[in-house]
C-alpha cells in the first residue's frame, strides 16, 4: 500500500513516456499533465508493479482516466 501525492504538473516529456506517446500528446492539445496523471504515470510504468492493481481517488475531471489509459499504450506498444 502506497499513497502518493498529487502536488505536481509535469511535462509530459518527465514521466518516461514514448517520444511517439509524448508528440501525441502535445498534438492533442495537451501541454501538461494533470497532477494525477504525473503521479500515476510514472507508478504504473514501473516495472515493480506491473500488473499490480492501482487505486487512484481523485476529483471528477482530474484525469483519471488518461492517467490509466496512456500506460496501457505504453505498455501494448
Amino acid at each position: 500500500q502506497q499513497i502518493m501525492s498529487c502536488e505536481k504538473g509535469n511535462d509530459w516529456d518527465k514521466l518516461n513516456l514514448s517520444q511517439k506517446m509524448v508528440e501525441t500528446l502535445q498534438s492533442l492539445g495537451l501541454e501538461k499533465a494533470f497532477n494525477v496523471q504525473a503521479s500515476v504515470i510514472p507508478f504504473i510504468l514501473n516495472s515493480k508493479y506491473a500488473g499490480g492493481d492501482v487505486l487512484v481517488m481523485s476529483a471528477t475531471g482530474s484525469g483519471k482516466t488518461l492517467a490509466f489509459a496512456i500506460p496501457i499504450v505504453e505498455i501494448l506498444r
